[in-house]
């Protein structure tokens, strides 16, 4: 009987198995009086030409990048909103990652085989398109055994939690 009622309950999970790998790359969460904004998300990211294809498993996603690499955080709103952005970065070696919201140094640390976690707290987005840079201080190295592609590091189950609309200035 146990074993027909695990049986079943693993079907629920069956969706999420079925999906197409790198439907997403990252994940938007929004307070509630946001989340009901009938102009539709607020936020929408944008991967530049160093990231490959987004990939993922039943528990995370994530892309590798070729070097350097960016990303655009585009705030479709007319006005400044504040967010809380967390994500991981692994890479194949130890090397220093730089996080830069355009000039402005966000986050820098090493990273390696373990996820290193991430979290940005009250980040303003200006209107419109809000550059981010990951830098990482080494060039890509193609892995042993994994692929032939070169990678530098992976960006990892990226979250923006819109908080509010930011303080005019």
């Amino acid at each position: 009987m146990a074993l027909l009622v695990m049986g079943n309950l693993s079907a629920l999970r069956a969706g999420s198995q079925l999906a197409a790998p790198g439907t997403g790359s990252y994940r938007l969460e929004a307070e509630a009086v946001i989340a009901k904004d009938p102009a539709g998300p607020a936020v929408a990211v944008t991967f530049g030409a160093q990231w490959y294809e987004s990939e993922r498993s039943a528990f995370e996603y994530w892309r590798w990048s070729r070097g350097p690499a960016e990303i655009v955080i585009h705030n479709r709103r007319a006005t400044p909103v504040e967010v809380e952005l967390a994500f991981d970065l692994r890479a194949i070696d130890k090397r220093t990652i730089r996080v830069l919201q355009g000039r402005t140094l966000r986050w820098e640390g090493q990273v390696g085989r373990e996820s290193i976690a991430v979290r940005l707290p009250r980040i303003t987005l200006a209107p419109g398109d809000n550059p981010w840079r990951f830098e990482p201080d080494a060039p890509a190295v193609v892995p042993n055994g994994d692929t032939l592609r070169p990678v530098a590091f992976n960006l990892r189950n990226l979250v923006i939690r819109l908080r509010t609309t930011a303080p005019g200035p």
